[in-house]
């Protein structure tokens, strides 16, 4: 990773200012929120509206961008929307993959893993980690929990989404077994 790119991002993070992030996977419209050496938190944004965090491996980013475009798209969504009161992930350590999933194992929260292949993505909660992967309990779409196990290693995991739309709505009303 460049050192300038990280310094950017950085900054951004700092100022709270809403970028065009392009990785190997996705573009990303969002404010980043928290920048180590390895990973940056980014609150995502989809038509003026805060949408929820997510998790990218700095060696990821190709590019971030702060246009012209992003500078008014931040103006509106910070008269729009109060991102002081945005519950920010301040204690989770973001140095490398077992501490963030330390952080997730203690909060027992709903969870999105992107491997990186288009719709193959894993929703639930993390359960156990190693230095090398993670073990889930995943829900299904249908929002029965499964009674097996879900193992990946951190090596093919291109992001985790949290605190958004869909993993609030599955923590709402994902059932246990068979429940109705």
């Amino acid at each position: 990773m460049k050192t300038s790119l990280l310094s950017e991002l950085i900054s951004y993070s700092d100022n709270r200012k809403y970028i065009r992030m392009i990785t190997c996977t996705d573009d990303l419209n969002c404010i980043p929120i928290k920048v180590s050496e390895a990973f940056c938190i980014v609150l995502r944004c989809y038509d003026f509206q805060l949408y929820g965090f997510e998790i990218i491996p700095i060696s990821s980013i190709k590019e971030i961008r702060y246009t012209e475009t992003c500078y008014f798209f931040e103006k509106v969504i910070k008269a729009e929307n109060d991102i002081c009161t945005i519950q920010s992930p301040n204690s989770m350590n973001a140095e490398n993959w077992e501490e963030i999933f330390a952080f997730f194992e203690k909060t027992k929260e709903i969870i999105i893993i992107d491997i990186g292949i288009a719709d193959c993505v894993n929703v639930g909660r993390v359960l156990t980690r190693t230095d090398s992967e993670l073990e889930m309990q995943c829900v299904s779409p249908s929002g029965i929990w499964n009674q097996g196990t879900w193992t990946e290693r951190y090596d093919n995991i291109s992001s985790v989404q949290f605190r958004n739309s869909y993993t609030k709505m599955f923590s709402k009303y994902a059932k246990e077994g068979n429940e109705g």
